[in-house]
């Protein structure tokens, strides 16, 4: 492995890393089953062979690109890797994202991409019931801090976002956390509770960061789509007390006055899937919300924005009133936008 990943760049042409991922992949089928997760222990103790101080944690040499390229190959083919610590990966892993944000490193390929496919392909390979559930629990042991502190009220004086540098960088962080998340909850979010993966991180939704709440509603539209795929059997107090939760941030989202249009959209998008998901569960829970939202706007946002409130709220009607065949309400939300147009 270290003789491979020490060839000269030089030498390297397009599909240099795509031959030597290759190769490697082909040795791993050689290998006997119970010995094949020591490429990955060997391709991870490489990275950081040498780094002693924080500074020289970056995967910024053409040595190291290579060999991070060669563990995504690993991770991400079908063999098995019977034996490998699945957690102690998952936290290498986590923390060498971390780093390359803080760090910056200018290097020829994406690095924390790399890495996140790294983890997204070690959720596909499963070897314990609660591995996805436990997956879950350390990404969020990770992320829920980063969306707390950029939350508007709980991140005002919040040590992580003192300066400009820094809000990027817990921003970049929170962003990246989501974006991996989502990808393990698309390889069995199904086993997971909706309430024990996002109780606490109203922050990312809720927040000012438009960037963070676009993938904040991408992966938790992911896990309620892969949850009703799912084999248990939904708790239902659980249930109840994660629509209360999530309609929180949906409000402050809406009324706030700096919204924008992207922001309105990724509220509706998730609207939408709880709606389709939950349905008479999401009714009962959104409407007095909605209600509530329309009367304190009012006064507070623009007529644009004014515009895309009622446009989100009258949307959500005709939804309800064609998906329960409602007939009166469907005529009544159908004049209601007519007229609104006609204005």
């Amino acid at each position: 492995m270290d003789k491979l990943a020490s060839l000269t760049s030089s030498n390297a042409t397009d599909d240099y890393p795509a031959w030597t991922v290759e190769l490697v992949t082909l040795v791993l089928t050689w290998l006997p089953i119970q010995h094949r997760y020591l490429c990955v222990s060997a391709s991870l103790e490489d990275l950081d062979a040498g780094n002693k101080r924080y500074q020289d944690k970056a995967i910024s040499t053409p040595k190291q690109q290579l060999i991070l390229t060669i563990l995504e190959g690993i991770l991400t083919t079908g063999e098995s890797l019977i034996g490998l610590n699945v957690m102690d990966v998952l936290n290498l892993l986590i923390d060498k994202i971390a780093i390359q944000i803080s760090l910056r490193p200018t290097t020829k390929i994406d690095v924390i991409q790399k890495l996140v496919n790294c983890i997204v392909g070690l959720a596909g390979h499963v070897y314990y019931t609660d591995q996805i559930r436990d997956m879950c629990s350390s990404i969020m042991e990770w992320s829920r801090p980063l969306l707390h502190s950029l939350n508007p009220i709980s991140g005002k004086d919040s040590p992580a976002t003192e300066g400009e540098e820094d809000v990027q960088d817990v921003k970049s962080a929170a962003v990246w956390s989501l974006r991996i998340l989502k990808g393990v909850l698309s390889k069995g979010g199904g086993s997971v509770g909706l309430e024990e993966v996002w109780r606490g991180t109203e922050g990312g939704l809720a927040g000012r960061e438009g960037e963070v709440r676009i993938a904040y509603v991408d992966a938790l539209t992911t896990h309620i789509r892969s949850e009703e795929l799912g084999e248990e059997e939904v708790d239902g107090a659980a249930l109840g007390r994660f629509l209360t939760m999530i309609h929180v941030p949906v409000y402050k989202a809406l009324k706030a006055t700096e919204a924008s249009a992207t922001d309105y959209w990724a509220v509706w998008v998730l609207l939408v899937v709880l709606l389709k998901r939950f349905e008479v569960k999401e009714v009962i829970k959104v409407l007095p919300m909605k209600w509530r939202l329309l009367d304190v706007v009012k006064e507070k946002c623009s007529r644009e924005q004014m515009a895309c409130i009622e446009a989100i709220f009258l949307g959500f009607l005709a939804i309800v009133s064609h998906s329960f065949k409602i007939l009166d309400l469907q005529g009544t939300v159908s004049k209601v936008f007519s007229h609104k147009t006609l204005r």
